[in-house]
């Protein structure tokens, strides 16, 4: 393999980790000497195409949805979602000589895996590429025992490119065990597990990696307001600790990242407003995204990252920060029941809190502030090997070596 090309409809911007996802394996590949460039959505952004080497490809992201009522939805949505992406990949591809090349999905679903198949079909055999498709997104609710609708759209898909997999031309991969044991529900083929690049930036220097001791210890949350991610969550333990143990949180800073990235989280206004009116000198919000640097100084300034995301969504899912908090040795607090929580029962370094309990967020933000000393240490030892598996040079190592994944397991 001599060019790898990132295929991934959602990035357009540098907002989420979409696109220093790509960032992160663009930089790897260039160190490596290997071609590099990215499909991207048509509305990419010029610095994101100067950074990436990124194509104006894809016509939809992907959430797009053309109709939005369940019942019809269910069935009009993946054909032409799928047909869509299928067609704008031909156009893109056609004609190019791919037989040196690896593409790599890094997110989809159903809405794009009849679209792979049907282009597979349509290139000659001597043209193909490799292909490493990667599911992030769950198909069960909140166990492994409750499949969604939607499942069945991702049965045929994975049937569809049942052919290429069983070929080698196409390889399944995601970055969670939990997953991993999911999709099993779904296919007979198997899932690699494969790292998390996005580690790099967040990673502390020397000078940063001494021990430290704070009688005033700094908690953040990162990323958008979202409800799905505990925004409302935590605006309404900040509420509880203030009527209920005030004398303790007033020893400690709360800066809380949460801005409002799109309209179908405009809900969390309210949980922002309500930690505006504590009007407490130590609890300051952060209602804006921030770039690249500022970001990883954000997160090198705390202690203590507090991740309480919904367990029907996350029960199985990954999390970028959760990631790159680990990769900067941080103290964190997780839901319990999750992978999160699985990391932690493997690494420590953190608390788990109850799924959506406001009370008990509080309670547990109270234990982690009195444990913090022996929590840091465990943090601190169990961030070498994290970061030894999570990190953009192994990620590559797995996408170009088939398989490797199965051999050499770490964090997970």
């Amino acid at each position: 393999m001599t060019h790898l090309c990132l295929v991934d409809p959602a990035i357009a911007t540098w907002h989420g980790h979409y696109g220093e996802y790509a960032r992160a394996i663009a930089d790897q590949a260039r160190r490596e000497g290997k071609g590099f460039s990215v499909l991207a959505r048509r509305t990419v952004a010029s610095d994101v195409i100067q950074a990436l080497n990124a194509e104006p490809v894809f016509r939809h992201d992907f959430w797009r949805r053309f109709v939005y009522h369940r019942k019809p939805g269910f069935l009009v949505n993946p054909p032409l979602l799928n047909w869509a992406f299928g067609r704008d990949l031909h156009r893109s591809l056609s004609g190019r000589d791919l037989s040196d090349w690896l593409l790599f999905m890094p997110t989809l679903d159903h809405h794009q895996m009849l679209g792979w198949a049907w282009w597979l079909r349509q290139t000659p055999a001597a043209k193909r590429p490799r292909v490493v498709l990667l599911f992030r997104y769950s198909y069960c609710i909140q166990s492994p025992t409750r499949l969604t609708k939607d499942s069945w759209w991702a049965r045929l898909g994975f049937w569809a490119l049942s052919r290429f997999v069983a070929t080698g031309q196409v390889r399944l991969a995601t970055d969670s065990q939990r997953l991993a044991r999911q999709y099993q529900r779904l296919t007979s083929w198997p899932l690699e597990v494969v790292p998390i690049p996005h580690t790099s930036d967040t990673q502390p220097s020397p000078a940063t990696t001494v021990e430290r001791r704070r009688p005033r210890l700094r908690l953040v949350t990162l990323g958008d307001a979202r409800d799905e991610k505990g925004f409302g969550l935590v605006a309404r333990a900040m509420q509880y600790l203030c009527l209920h143990a005030s004398p303790v949180l007033e020893q400690h800073e709360f800066v809380l990242q949460g801005y409002i990235s799109h309209p179908s989280h405009a809900l969390m206004r309210g949980a922002q407003q309500w930690l505006q009116n504590l009007a407490r000198p130590n609890i300051q919000l952060v209602d804006q995204s921030l770039v690249r640097d500022d970001y990883a100084r954000f997160l090198q300034s705390a202690d203590v990252v507090l991740l309480p995301y919904a367990r029907r969504i996350y029960y199985a899912r990954t999390s970028g920060p959760f990631t790159e908090a680990l990769a900067a040795g941080k103290v964190v607090v997780v839901t319990q029941d999750t992978w999160m929580s699985d990391q932690l029962a493997e690494h420590g370094g953190g608390l788990t809190t109850p799924d959506g309990d406001a009370v008990g967020l509080a309670n547990t933000i109270l234990a982690v502030c009195e444990q913090y000393e022996a929590l840091a240490a465990q943090a601190r030892k169990r961030q070498p090997a994290w970061v030894a598996f999570h990190n953009p040079a192994n990620l590559m190592r797995q996408l170009v070596t088939p398989h490797l994944a199965d051999a050499e397991r770490g964090c997970r």
